[in-house]
């Protein structure tokens, strides 16, 4: 095949392949995946949801990262940091230190050969939030903010930004600016990082009750309790620097919780759920797109213990709908799939490949699932149980959130 097409015809017919054809054709022609361009490999991995580790790895290195976790090539990493695990970002891990100093962070690579090098240290007595691939740390007269540098094999976090003066309630931010709220002035506060000034974004005037706030580049929205009309959500565009979408998500706010709310890049969803004597109860779940189109309202039905996740992709909602039952619609709002795991999980992590991460309840093990195809794809023995997991792209990591253990799972 490879002696006898043109490079770029094989590359035409292996784009409508599945990745494991083409994995095992390049098994089966004994041939290296650098054969073919790296154009060629970006498609399949922005195709397939195959994260780069670093900005410059090739992409058929992330390719191959990324089928290790569809086919189950991984390793228990030993001599673990001892402390509490606060972050996972990519190949490296926060843990907060617990036997020399509470309020120091120590930061880690995980390195090819699998061992844990110490890339930074940092302590704050004023707070310390971790966003994605940025580290925001409350200094007494300013703010620091610390950004993750993949763009070398030995990843790092580097200083980005200081803001000038203490801010006490970060929510958001990307690599434009960041998103603030100062409660006694009832303002949001924009901080552009190109230039330096700040936006500033009055509260909406009839909140009540603000309840939560969410981020997503280029947006915010605020949950709250309005003087109007029930419980509501509301979404503020940065570009146009204007409130867009106005939700309403329940017309009475006779409700018993916060509702749960999930704001993705392209959908809002909300759900009620209610803690009474009888057991669990749930609201109606809705899901908006982000015209404010109401895509989906479904009832779902009360159970003995919260079970209830949900995960925005870019063109699918995935539900579950029991404690054993997880549901997909399209971006219409459609059902599409439905499959159930057969077990109780603990926990449910979404990480990138289309898989699911899931913590079955009472096991010691984590199930990895292909919910694209709806299959589980392998079982990854654990060491003890655990009823939580914090996951990177590259690193899953099981924990015990009562005694704060946990272990870490690296994908090779």
């Amino acid at each position: 095949m490879f002696d006898i097409l043109p490079t770029e015809l094989v590359e035409e017919i292996l784009l409508y392949s599945s990745v494991k054809d083409i994995h095992s054709v390049f098994s089966a022609f004994n041939k290296k995946y650098s054969s073919l361009s790296d154009y060629f490999w970006k498609q399949v991995c922005l195709k397939e949801d195959f994260t780069q580790a670093y900005i410059t790895q090739e992409w058929s290195e992330c390719f191959q990262s990324g089928m290790n976790k569809k086919l189950g090539y991984y390793v228990h990493l030993q001599d673990v940091p001892a402390g509490i695990l606060e972050h996972v970002y990519l190949r490296t891990l926060i843990i907060r230190d617990i036997i020399e100093w509470k309020n120091k962070y120590i930061i880690y690579y995980v390195t090819d050969d699998n061992k844990f090098i110490t890339i930074k240290e940092i302590t704050s007595n004023n707070g310390i939030l971790f966003k994605d691939e940025f580290i925001i740390v409350q200094n007494d007269d300013n703010v620091s903010i610390y950004k993750y540098n993949c763009s070398s094999e030995v990843n790092n976090y580097e200083h980005y930004k200081t803001l000038p003066e203490k801010i006490n309630d970060i929510f958001g931010i990307c690599t434009q600016y960041c998103a603030a709220y100062n409660h006694n002035k009832k303002v949001f506060s924009l901080y552009k990082f190109c230039d330096g000034t700040t936006q500033t974004v009055p509260l909406p005037s009839d909140v009540k009750f603000l309840i939560n706030k969410f981020f997503n580049p280029g947006k915010f929205a605020i949950s709250f309790v309005s003087f109007n009309e029930g419980y509501r959500v509301r979404v503020f565009d940065i570009s146009t620097c204007s409130w867009t979408l106005d939700l309403v998500c329940f017309s009475s706010t006779g409700i018993t919780n916060d509702p749960n709310i999930w704001f993705g890049t392209n959908f809002i969803g909300c759900c009620d759920v209610s803690y009474r004597l009888r057991g669990i109860y749930f609201g109606p779940f809705k899901v908006w797109n982000n015209t404010g189109k109401l895509l989906l309202q479904i009832d779902i039905e009360p159970s003995q213990k919260n079970y209830l996740r949900c995960f925005f992709t870019e063109d699918n909602i995935l539900l579950t709908t029991s404690d054993g039952v997880i549901t997909i619609f399209d971006s219409d709002g459609n059902w599409t799939l439905q499959f159930y795991l057969g077990v109780t999980f603990s926990d449910i992590q979404l990480t990138s490949g289309h898989l699911f991460l899931v913590l079955t309840e009472g096991k010691e093990t984590a199930d990895i699932y292909d919910w694209s195809m709806c299959h589980n794809l392998y079982t990854i023995k654990l060491a003890k149980q655990r009823n939580k997991a914090l996951c990177g792209d590259f690193l899953y990591c099981p924990i015990n959130s009562e005694n704060k253990t946990y272990e870490v799972i690296k994908f090779c």
